[in-house]
């Protein structure tokens, strides 16, 4: 059983406070170009799937050859090795 269900839940806030504030970054960079940013809501979907591993690279890369690039690797950083981190340590904390 976990010990503070409380952590979860902060967890969970943070990851959408993170998600919402990248889709929206995606947003004002590459809506114009790349269908997957069109709108904010769809952004937030869009990186949902991310962290699932299906953001399209080539269309941000092609969009803006600086930001693309640039905004892949610090969502992926961001989201993988800190977010992730982070749950993998309230679950362990939960079985201890």
């Amino acid at each position: 059983m976990i010990s503070n269900p409380q952590d979860i839940l902060y967890f969970f806030i943070i990851l959408f406070i993170f998600v919402v504030a990248f889709a929206h970054a995606g947003y004002l960079a590459f809506s114009t170009d790349v269908e997957d940013f069109r709108s904010i809501s769809i952004s937030v979907i869009t990186l949902f799937n991310a962290l699932v591993g299906s953001l399209d690279y080539e269309g941000i890369t092609e969009s803006s050859r600086l930001y693309g690039p640039l905004y892949f690797l610090v969502f992926q950083s961001m989201m993988i090795l800190i977010l992730v981190n982070v749950f993998l340590a309230i679950m362990n904390d939960a079985y201890r």
